[in-house]
């Protein structure tokens, strides 16, 4: 990003049900949520592979950059992004954890 190099941007992990109503308000209430980093290591290893696989099955080429990784205890998604605005592609990650899924 050649107009912010010089910045740094930090996230803190959200935990979320995805429902507006849905209130967490103790650990009883979404440990079943959670996941160890052993967990998600084989992930995380292979995040490298779903970066390229999903840059160029996205047909962006050098025009594309990864967007988000986001994993949660129902699907982890990879999302690709064209860097001229308006176009992205979001590709799951397959059950054993080693490549993207491709749509037919």
């Amino acid at each position: 990003m050649k107009d912010r190099r010089n910045m740094c941007e930090k996230f803190d992990l959200t935990v979320s049900t995805f429902l507006d109503n849905d209130v967490v308000d103790s650990y009883d209430g979404y440990k079943e949520m959670l996941f160890t980093y052993d967990d998600a290591r084989k992930y995380l290893n292979n995040l490298p592979t779903y970066c390229k696989e999903a840059l160029e099955a996205s047909g962006y080429k050098d025009n594309g950059y990864i967007d988000n990784f986001t994993m949660s205890n129902k699907q982890i998604i990879i999302s690709v992004k064209h860097k001229d605005g308006g176009f992205h592609k979001t590709y799951n990650i397959s059950k054993d954890g080693e490549h993207i899924v491709i749509p037919e």
